[in-house]
């Protein structure tokens, strides 16, 4: 991101094109982040789950990083703040996987609950990094594959009936499809439209695919 920002600055003025797909692309991301939001919201108070409260609050923090783009000339120093909020939600949605990764143990086997607070740690020192966007991109790198790895692990490890990973196996897959194009192949202007696409149906796919994961894991809980 930082780089296409300087091809900005050094030359000429940004296709009037390009700023429209940036805009729709903007659109997009925030409108599937903030529709999770609302089914995790409606989860939380339906269910009473605090797992489900947590997603909630990551994926609004994820909508309204996006949601500042559309004020960036008016906020000063934004392209920090909007990675501060961002690295939030993401630190959540890492909190609510925690959680499911714990709850998914029997209960003889599970880790303490404060070890599911683990990624909140990061957000009281990332403010230190406000001029360091190497080390803010470092960060996200690191956060978000910990998260696909998290996703990985309850595919193929948690012990769990294979008819509700239909869902979660899809969008987990192009979490990982977006993930690979954006930070591997580095995939910039013209071409940002494919990995963002793959990342808003990532979102929703997932969201869904981790709600039914959780149904599951809260039967045989039961059972």
């Amino acid at each position: 991101m930082q780089n296409s920002k300087e091809k900005l600055i050094v030359g000429e003025k940004p296709d009037s094109s390009i700023m429209l797909l940036e805009t729709w692309l903007t659109i997009l991301v925030f409108g599937s982040a903030i529709l999770s939001s609302f089914y995790f919201l409606y989860k939380s108070i339906v269910d009473s789950s605090a797992m489900y409260f947590v997603y909630w609050f990551g994926l609004t923090a994820l909508s309204v990083s996006r949601f500042l783009y559309f004020f960036k000339d008016r906020i000063v120093n934004y392209q920090f703040i909007s990675d501060y909020v961002a690295i939030v939600g993401l630190c959540f949605v890492l909190v609510g996987l925690f959680i499911l990764i714990r709850d998914s143990k029997p209960s003889f086997a599970r880790f303490p609950s404060v070890f599911t607070l683990l990624p909140v740690l990061v957000i009281p020192f990332f403010p230190l990094l406000s001029d360091k966007s190497v080390l803010r991109d470092l960060i996200n790198i690191i956060l978000q594959g910990g998260g696909l790895v998290v996703a990985i692990l309850m595919v193929f490890i948690n012990q769990v009936k294979r008819t509700n990973y239909g869902y979660l196996v899809g969008g987990v897959t192009l979490l990982i499809a977006s993930y690979i194009l954006k930070w591997i192949f580095e995939l910039e202007d013209d071409y940002s439209w494919i990995w963002q696409v793959l990342l808003s149906m990532g979102i929703i796919v997932s969201s869904y695919g981790f709600q039914k994961l959780t149904q599951s894991t809260k039967t045989e809980t039961i059972t």
